[in-house]
């Protein structure tokens, strides 16, 4: 009662429904104001008891607001509404509890702001269109032909539960939306479409995957059931949402396809878990301003790429702009995190303090992506495979504050002939490495350019033996600066290279030859690294610094230290030590310029070691325990005594004395051709 109206009390819906001639009469005469309700299908299951007043112009039935009895509309106006007060069925599993149950949480959604599932229990739902057994809605794109439509099927109505703007969609956490079987190629369970200030809070959400097939076990194929669909959508929040099992994706974010490619802006997801998902956790195909936190993207497995996160812009006119990841993890997916753009759109992506472990093939890899940037991110050792990080054609890369423990690998994208993109402005900051098995490369960087490695430590854990550190095969403008590099093998493995700095590193112990120049090295800088202990496992000689093949030209090395010893216990027990900083064995260089090195301990016949056919080399007497000959002018003839005739006084003597200095000048020359410092 509500003052001195007077109401019909009914204890459930039926009682309702099945009302009685008289009491049907005083409704429409006003006699009694409305229906007070207390139960749904029983007395007392639903949170209270809610008013139905009569009004001739409310919609059509939807079972929950609205109920037709004979001729009488009795409408209760929901702000925030409880599934109980709809009926909603947990715990049956058949074609009309599944449909109803879908029905009339989308007709909750069209009439109140917050709609709530509060008893706990799995409740069946449908995600495909039409019905039990299927239909496909599909439109014409002028771009991109026949495809698939993941809104609808064809009149409006959503495969699942369609949320418009301004809702509020929540689930305790013991409710679990479970979707009945399908055997098709698409659905979505929640659509998202061209809406916008909406939240989804809370509860499990579990796809068809353990049983999508016939009744024969066949089904249509295809990849592209969702659990969450968002298109063209803004002011989106997604928490505390647990989404696994789903036929293609847990979420899938783009834009919308039918409004001018609008992108989905403003979307958060916090606390959400996607997991054992066919193909992605995640994909996100377009978007700005995304932002994901403490969320679980692990266990992807049945179809390519399964991925965690999947950022791949395969729609034309898509683009995705700021996304960022924090305390995030990607765990036991084929892939944790996957990026394909085109590398002129910037999409400054960010993972700050997230977790890569067990994935299968790589923690991360990127396919001409720009703009990607790790900070204070770890990514696990995998025994099974070789690179972490696998960059193809990518660019503005960073990687600030992360621990690796397997190899990384940058290589061109080649997409034809024509089409042919290199990795460049690759940034490893402050970043620790520790070795755990062998990698022969393990920042394996091929054909790339603008590549810096800084501040870093990198170091084995176990014996290495001569296995590479860093690798080149083409590129241009290196740099080396400010690391630790401890027991491991050759820290630089270079081929065709043009501008190249290792500057102020410290190694320590090398197992092998810090670098070894293959082919054409040039432009490059070695100056103010700390060198010790090199070589003390190799048996072979390798000095510090070994030219092995020709081209090396245009080079400074200078400053630098090279300790004999040690200066750490190591691992290894070999102490047989290389023969000094820098040496040509049977190549020659050109244009090197070695100055202001320290090499103690060493012998001062193998400090430093040049070749007759090497031109225009200068090695400064600021060099320390080099002996004479190499001193000054590189490959300098016999040493040539002092002058010792009397100054001249007189006209005999001048002649005595210029004859003797002519003398001696004539056996400098000699002796500069037959080494080769003079053309003959």
């Amino acid at each position: 009662m509500a003052g001195t109206e007077i109401f019909l009390h009914k204890n459930t819906v039926a009682e309702m429904q099945s009302m009685s001639a008289t009491e049907k009469s005083e409704l429409a005469s006003g006699a009694l104001a409305g229906v007070l309700l207390h139960g749904y299908y029983t007395y007392g299951d639903t949170p209270g008891s809610i008013i139905y007043r009569l009004n001739p112009a409310a919609g059509a039935e939807d079972e929950g607001s609205v109920f037709n009895v004979d001729t009488l509309k009795l409408e209760h106006k929901f702000v925030n509404c409880d599934m109980a007060y709809y009926g909603l069925q947990p715990a049956i599993n058949t074609e009309v509890v599944a449909d109803r149950n879908t029905k009339v949480i989308n007709a909750a959604l069209q009439k109140a702001r917050k709609v709530t599932i509060t008893n706990p229990g799995e409740y069946w739902f449908r995600g495909n269109r039409g019905g039990e057994n299927g239909s496909y809605y599909r439109y014409v794109d002028p771009n991109l032909g026949t495809m698939w439509g993941q809104v609808g099927d064809g009149d409006g109505q959503p495969g699942g539960i369609l949320i418009p703007s301004d809702r509020i969609f929540e689930m305790q956490n013991a409710v679990t939306l479970k979707m009945r079987g399908t055997f098709m190629q698409a659905y979505n369970l929640i659509t998202l479409w061209n809406a916008e200030n909406i939240t989804i809070r809370g509860g499990k959400i579990v796809g068809d995957l353990d049983y999508h097939h016939r009744a024969d076990g066949t089904n249509d194929g295809g990849e592209w059931g969702y659990g969450v669909f968002v298109q063209g959508c803004k002011n989106i929040l997604i928490e505390n949402l647990d989404i696994s099992k789903l036929w293609a994706d847990g979420i899938y974010i783009g834009v919308d396809v039918f409004n001018n490619y609008q992108r989905s802006e403003n979307i958060t997801f916090r606390n959400v878990k996607l997991h054992h998902n066919r193909r992605q956790g995640l994909s996100i195909c377009g978007g700005k301003k995304l932002f994901f936190e403490n969320c679980d993207f692990t266990d992807t497995a049945g179809t390519a790429p399964q991925a965690g996160v999947d950022l791949e812009l395969d729609v034309p006119n898509a683009k995705l702009e700021d996304a960022l990841f924090l305390n995030c993890n990607f765990s036991r997916n084929e892939i944790g995190v996957r990026t394909v753009d085109k590398t002129d759109n910037y999409i400054n992506v960010k993972f700050f303090d997230c977790i890569f472990e067990d994935n299968r093939t790589c923690h991360y890899d990127s396919y001409t992506a720009n703009g990607v940037y790790f900070t204070r991110c770890r990514f696990s050792y995998h025994p099974t495979y070789f690179y972490a990080l696998e960059l193809y054609g990518a660019k503005n890369h960073e990687f600030k504050d992360c621990k690796l423990y397997n190899a990384v690998k940058t290589a061109s994208r080649i997409l034809s002939p024509e089409k042919i993109y290199r990795c460049s402005d690759i940034l490893f900051d402050n970043i620790i490495i520790e070795l755990k098995r062998g990698f022969d490369g393990l920042l394996d960087f091929r054909n790339a350019q603008n590549i810096t490695l800084r501040n870093s430590r990198i170091e084995s854990i176990i014996l290495q033996g001569a296995h590479r550190i860093i690798f080149t095969d083409g590129g241009e403008n290196f740099n080396i600066i400010g690391n630790t590099f401890r027991e491991t093998g050759p820290v630089l493995d270079l081929y065709r290279i043009t501008g190249f700095n290792f500057n102020d590193n410290k190694v320590i112990n090398m197992i092998f030859g810090v670098g070894v120049f293959k082919t054409n090295v040039k432009q490059f800088e070695i100056c103010n690294n700390h060198i010790s202990g090199n070589c003390y496992q190799s048996g072979t000689g390798t000095p510090a610094f070994l030219l092995g093949g020709p081209g090396t030209a245009f080079g400074k090395i200078e400053g630098n230290t090279l300790t004999f010893k040690k200066i750490f216990p190591s691992i290894g027990t070999n102490d047989d030590y290389g023969p000094g900083l820098y040496r040509e064995y049977g190549n020659t260089s050109d244009n090197i310029v070695i100055a202001g090195n320290k090499t103690y301990g060493f012998s001062n016949t193998n400090a430093f070691q040049f070749n007759a056919g090497s031109t225009n080399l200068s090695v400064s007497y600021l060099n320390q325990e080099a002996t004479p000959i190499y001193k000054g002018l590189v490959k300098q003839a016999a040493f040539e005594s002092t002058i010792l005739t009397t100054d001249a006084t007189d006209l005999t003597s001048a002649v005595t004395l210029v004859n003797d200095l002519k003398g001696k000048i004539n056996s400098i020359i000699t002796g500069q051709k037959a080494v080769g410092q003079m053309e003959m």
